[in-house]
């Protein structure tokens, strides 16, 4: 796989319910990511392995949404996560981003 991933877009009343299911069920950790206020990447069940890096409060990296050009498929603009390092990140290290409140934080 080259990195790309290729999870689905979910509205915030079907990302509730499916947070819900695997609170209550104890399958384990889910992923979701705001896009916009109104459309989350659903990354739990699909996606690359970008969606098991962890949060912390010193990260080494972060999340920024941006707006990419999608004529190839007749969309106009679309929007995408994207993770830019900090600082640079040495062999081995495990790459962290920035906890909730600052991942989209306009850099």
């Amino acid at each position: 796989m080259d990195g790309a991933c290729l999870p689905n877009q979910v509205r915030q009343p079907i990302a509730d319910q499916r947070e819900r299911a695997y609170e209550s069920s104890g399958e384990g950790s889910w992923y979701m990511f705001h896009l916009d206020m109104q459309r989350i990447m659903y990354l739990t069940k699909i996606g690359c392995m970008a969606r098991f890096m962890n949060h912390c409060c010193g990260p080494n990296a972060y999340a920024k949404i941006i707006s990419v050009d999608a004529e190839i498929s007749g969309l106009g603009q679309d929007r995408k996560i994207v993770v830019f390092a900090n600082r640079d990140i040495s062999a081995g290290e495990e790459i962290t981003y920035g906890t909730i409140g600052n991942w989209n934080s306009g850099r």
